[in-house]
This record gives C-alpha cells, structure tokens and sequence, in this order.
C-alpha cells in the first residue's frame, strides 16, 4: 500500500461485517493492502465478526498474525449488519476517515482509492452507489422496485442504493445517536445533512461463496427501510379508509333508494360476499401494518442491547 500527496496525510479505517465469509477475507484483506491509498498515512482494518458459524473467525486472527493494523471484534450471536457496522465504527473512533466496506467480493476494491479522490475540505460523506449490478433478474427486478420507492419519498437514496460509503470522523457521532434497531442506514446516514458526494459503480457477480441475504432478510430490509423513510403507509390506510366508507355509503343509498322502489337488482349472498371479503382484506392488511409500527415501537422501548461483544483484539 503506497501513497503520495501535496495534501495533508489522513488516517484512515476500513470496517467490514463479517458473516461467514471465510472464503474471501484473506483475498480482501490483500487486495486492500495492494491499492495506492494517496493521502493515507495509515489504514487499519476493522472487521466484525457477526456471529459466523464456519471458520470466519479462526481466519481473522489469522490475518491479524501478519498485519498489526487489524482490530478484531466477534458478537456472541448473529446481531445483524447495522450492529455489526456501529460497532466497527466505535473502535475506529480515533481515525480521520471510514469506509464501511462489503465482505463478499462482489464490489470492486478499486471503489476505495476512488472514493478517497473525491473527498475534500468540503466533502463529509462520499458514497458510492450501484448503477448496475451482475445478479439475477428477480433480485435486480426486486432491488429496482424498493430503491425506486424509497427514492421516491427520500430522493438523497440513490435509485441503485449502497452499502458502502467513505465518511469523515466528525459525521460518525451523530449517526451513533441514532436510536433503535430497525435502522436503515442509507436514509439516517444522508439525512444528518453533511456534504455528500455520489460515485456510481457496477456490482459485480459473487464468486465465491453465497449470499447470506434470505428471503426473509431481505422482506425485513425492504419493511424496515420502506417504514423508516416515509409515514405514506398510514396515510395510505387513511386515504384508503375513507374512500371505501364514501363507496360504501353511496352504495348503502342506492340500495336503499331501490327497496322503496321495490328494484333491488343484487339479489342474493355474492354482493354481500364480495364486500366482506374486500373490506375484511383491507382491514386486515391495515392491521398488519399499524402492527409493524407497534412492533418497532415496543422493540425500541424494550431496550435490550444492540450487541453483545465476546471478543476483541484491537
């Protein structure tokens, strides 16, 4: 790792969560140390071990045997990426810069020397987004649709979304404020309001190893990141609510106006039916997100800790 510049030496952190990764934490580690960082006089490593279940951990201390500017942390369980980055960020707390970096190879390690081109006196936060990325259609298809909703409501996310972005120390304290666990990152980190700067990048194909994002991971992400940026889903019930009450009176009317006519043209149980069924399904769905809203809050309020470190190495 080389570097040269007119400019002031920066000290610079580089945490990745880790999450049964074991098959690309050597070849990430070195790829790192082989970039020219200009500006960096020195780059530590910060790696977060979340709870893996296969050898992770073992090659972690391996790694941190050959190069003494590697902190280690491990949780005593799986707490999740938000957990495991507020930690990483917590014991780079004496470096100038972070960049919270990905531990499965698929974006390029390049991003980081790119990242570092773009910061200056002006510049807090450098993030670096995905203009495209090499996965299947239905997680490309899948990922469009959230970014684009999100986007729609908080347009600072970019449409592609990102997990990785360089931020100086000064910005770092204000998203550890930040209460709660169901946090989507990308929205709390650009709604502080530091000076932003955008890099598009394309995501490439994993090769090694498989994606730890499941089915259910990815619905939550999707929940916690679509309630965390906009109360539309309330307003949506509210909107929803009062159109099918106004439908539902005008319909009362005219049923009304036809039995004193003695026309009653919706004979028998199917118009009854089809309005239980609508209106049952609605009030349901309704229920279901007031839930999601009630669930967080008791989550918050419950106040059990964010994650439990079992070991460090720093």
């Amino acid at each position: 790792m080389t570097n040269s510049s007119s400019k002031p030496l920066v000290s610079l952190a580089i945490v990745v969560p880790v999450f049964n990764n074991e098959s690309t934490l050597r070849e990430l580690h070195q790829h790192i140390r082989d970039q020219e960082l200009i500006g960096v006089s020195r780059c530590v490593f910060v790696f977060v071990n979340d709870g893996s279940t296969d050898q992770s951990w073992k090659t972690l201390n391996a790694i941190r045997s050959s190069n003494e500017d590697v902190r280690l942390i491990s949780f005593t369980r799986n707490f999740g990426q938000i957990a495991a980055i507020k930690a990483g960020l917590h014991a780079a707390a004496d470096l100038d810069w972070v960049i919270v970096f990905s531990a499965d190879l698929q974006d390029p390690i390049d991003l980081i020397p790119r990242m570092l081109k773009h910061k200056d006196e002006k510049t807090d936060i450098v993030v670096a987004y995905r203009q495209q990325r090499s996965d299947n259609v239905i997680s490309k298809l899948g990922s469009h649709i959230f970014y684009r909703i999100v986007n729609y409501y908080n347009t600072q996310v970019p449409v592609g979304g990102f997990d990785i972005a360089l931020i100086r120390q000064k910005v770092i304290p204000h998203w550890l404020q930040l209460k709660g666990r169901h946090r989507f990152m990308q929205a709390d980190l650009l709604s502080l309001g530091f000076t932003t700067k955008y890099i598009p990048y394309h995501r490439k194909a994993r090769k090694k190893g498989r994606s730890k994002l499941r089915l259910a991971l990815r619905v939550k992400y999707f929940v916690d990141g679509f309630l965390r940026t906009s109360y539309s889903p309330i307003r949506w019930m509210s909107s929803i609510g009062i159109l099918f009450l106004l439908l539902g009176l005008s319909y009362s009317m005219v049923i009304v106006y036809n039995y004193f006519l003695n026309d009653t043209p919706f004979k028998g149980w199917a118009p009854i039916m089809i309005l239980i069924l609508v209106l049952g399904g609605l009030n349901l769905c309704f229920l279901g997100i007031l839930g999601e809203y009630i669930w967080r809050i008791f989550d918050n309020m419950d106040q059990r800790p964010e994650y439990i470190i079992q070991e460090k190495i720093i």
